[in-house]
């Protein structure tokens, strides 16, 4: 079996989130984990952590002056107080399917109790916002494997995702920084790209590269999407940047890099970005 440096863990896995019109209910994280039946040995590869941003309570004077925002981490005293409910809820939780894996798992995944990891909450006290959020949990030290993953807590897993082989494909292959799980976005993307961009992505295409089965198909738009990566990529590369409350990383880096690839062509400006 595949095993990282603490005797098992290759990959942390940080789940975004903050308040939402929904809570308290944990519903959207529990059909997340649920989706997770879809990824191959994922208890057993990942350590699992909910990154639950801060927030900044406003008053009712400026609730009513329109200056609360969700989006922006600005919420009312009712959105807070539903929201420490919600985190309440989530950790009573954690110990209960589908937060903890079924009792047939580690006879399904060859494995013991000892080896599948437990899920983990993050709270951060204060509003960082997406990109600042996951530069705290790297600072405090959670993040301590070669590979990361940043997930959103609404972006599940619809098809089967080959975990073991993506990551084998990658510590096979050091020009291979990120790689993301399809979305809409992506589908039929050398095609889209060719149209909307004038680019020509097929010479670049990777197909049957190591234990996958499908192809790795470079992209021109960095995306905030879920994707596995290697820890340093984010740590030298994707966070070494100025951050502000608030920044979104697809924000960030997504125009920047499509102007890159445009300007100096995919085969030239692609390596720098890797995903």
């Amino acid at each position: 079996m595949m095993m990282g440096d603490d005797g098992h863990h290759l990959l942390t896995i940080l789940i975004q989130t903050s308040p939402i019109p929904s809570h308290p209910s944990t519903a959207l994280l529990e059909a997340l984990f649920r989706s997770f039946d879809k990824v191959k040995n994922i208890r057993v590869l990942a350590k699992i952590y909910i990154l639950c941003d801060g927030y900044d309570e406003i008053s009712a004077e400026e609730e009513e002056q329109g200056k609360d925002g969700i989006k922006r981490g600005r919420v009312s005293s009712d959105v807070a107080q539903r929201y420490r409910e919600h985190l309440k809820l989530l950790r009573s939780k954690l110990d209960q399917p589908p937060f903890a894996p079924s009792q047939s798992y580690s006879k399904d995944s060859n494995c013991d109790d000892n080896c599948i990891s437990q899920v983990e909450m993050i709270e951060l006290p204060q509003r960082h916002g997406s990109a600042p959020a996951i530069k705290a949990a790297f600072d405090m030290g959670y993040v301590t494997t070669p590979f990361v993953c940043v997930a959103q807590h609404d972006n599940f897993f619809v098809s089967e995702v080959p975990l073991p082989s993506v990551l084998q494909t990658m510590m096979d292959n050091d020009w291979l920084k990120c790689v993301h799980v399809m979305s809409t976005a992506t589908i039929d993307y050398v095609k889209k790209t060719r149209r909307r961009y004038d680019m020509d992505l097929e010479p670049l295409v990777r197909r049957n590269e190591g234990m996958l089965e499908y192809s790795l198909i470079p992209l021109v738009f960095w995306f905030g999407r879920t994707a596995i990566s290697r820890t340093d990529y984010y740590t030298d590369f994707v966070l070494d940047r100025p951050l502000r409350l608030g920044d979104h990383l697809e924000e960030l880096l997504g125009v920047k890099q499509l102007r890159d690839m445009q300007q100096r062509g995919p085969a030239t400006a692609h390596p720098l970005w890797g995903n």
